[in-house]
């Protein structure tokens, strides 16, 4: 927790609630159909939470993105947070995220949940003028056919 940084500005905390609240949300989604019957009713729970702000969080954060000028700061800030909420999602390929849909804790593997999140954040990455940065530039891997996609 304490390499979690703090947003500094409301600014950034309006690109942090946008990307963590969207992480969250696919997170939740691997754990619904959990074998273990307190995991999925913590993931219904969660799934059902009111995401009205996440809505409003990308508006004011794309408002800032209008100005060509804001675009490297607002970049800087949506990588920043964007290798955070990533890592979140767990680490593909490893033994403990296979374990876990074996075991039948979890119906996604990690790297499906990241492709599912890169994919939702297109349309809103668009919106901003912002792009995918490569899994090095993030400090992160990301599954090889996003990673293509990211390096060009």
């Amino acid at each position: 927790m304490e390499r979690i940084p703090y947003p500094t500005t409301r600014l950034e905390l309006s690109v942090c609630l946008a990307l963590c609240d969207r992480a969250e949300r696919i997170a939740t989604s691997g754990y619904l159909e959990s074998r273990c019957r307190e995991i999925a009713a913590i993931a219904r729970s969660l799934s059902d939470a009111d995401r009205t702000f996440t809505d409003r969080a990308e508006t004011l954060f794309a408002e800032f993105c209008r100005e060509t000028t804001n675009r490297p700061a607002a970049q800087q800030m949506f990588n920043r947070w964007l290798s955070i909420t990533l890592l979140s999602l767990g680490r593909p390929s490893t033994p403990g995220d296979t374990r876990a849909v074996q075991l039948g804790l979890r119906s996604k593997r990690c790297a499906e949940s990241v492709r599912e999140y890169l994919n939702e954040l297109k349309p809103f990455m668009d919106r901003c003028h912002l792009h995918l940065p490569s899994g090095a530039t993030l400090g992160v891997e990301l599954p090889s056919e996003v990673a293509v996609v990211a390096g060009r």
